[in-house]
């Protein structure tokens, strides 16, 4: 879902693994996903849109 959209509606939304989710806030200059910083939204990709993340997330039951 593209970053206009989400931000939008103030809404808890649900990732595929359902560890994580997105929360976007209105009036921020900055959005966190889990607490990772969005540093570039709506990148245009072949399958989709990117947005860019300053640091990886993992789900709570994958070890490394």
């Amino acid at each position: 879902m593209p970053l206009p959209t989400l931000l939008s509606t103030p809404y808890a939304y649900a990732t595929y693994t359902a560890t994580h989710t997105i929360i976007p806030l209105r009036g921020l200059e900055s959005i966190k996903v889990n607490g990772a910083l969005i540093t570039r939204g709506n990148v245009s990709a072949d399958n989709g849109i990117i947005h860019v993340i300053d640091k990886v997330l993992v789900p709570r039951f994958m070890v490394l």
